[in-house]
């Protein structure tokens, strides 16, 4: 909500539906966010359509495995600005934007960056794709097909 409030001119969106809802509805009240709407629970394809609609994945939990919903994002090309939390930058690799611990500031001034960078986007995007491409419905089942024939 902080990231939001300092950047009024930027449209922030979450997805999914959960026990927060209600305090998530309040913080918006309270801090008079014109600029952050809950989308709620959404299928696969609806979520894919939001991605592709977007300019940039921000994730700022603090604890994580290997979040689902990064993974959707960057198959879409989505540049990433995330915490580490679950060792995100060991999945995602440099070139995203993860941050160690949770700051404010840091957040909003990648977030400025990446909206005012176009190349900085492309190329995040570009590396995001091709990574994606590893895992692949086919790739993935030619990896562990391969595997299963080392027994």
């Amino acid at each position: 909500m902080e990231i939001a409030k300092k950047l009024p001119e930027y449209k922030f969106v979450l997805i999914g539906e959960g026990p927060c809802r209600k305090k998530i509805n309040q913080l918006i009240i309270n801090y008079a966010l014109e600029n952050f709407f809950l989308l709620g629970e959404k299928n696969s394809e609806e979520i894919n359509d939001i991605c592709y609609e977007s300019d940039v994945f921000l994730n700022v939990s603090l604890k994580e495995g290997t979040p689902t919903a990064i993974l959707e994002a960057v198959a879409t090309g989505l540049p990433i600005v995330s915490s580490n939390a679950g060792g995100i930058d060991k999945v995602l690799g440099r070139k995203n934007l993860i941050f160690k611990d949770f700051s404010i500031t840091g957040y909003v001034n990648a977030l400025r960056e990446l909206s005012h960078n176009i190349e900085l986007r492309r190329e995040i995007s570009m590396t995001n794709l091709k990574f994606s491409k590893k895992f692949n419905w086919k790739t993935v089942a030619n990896s562990i097909s391969s595997d299963m024939s080392k027994y």
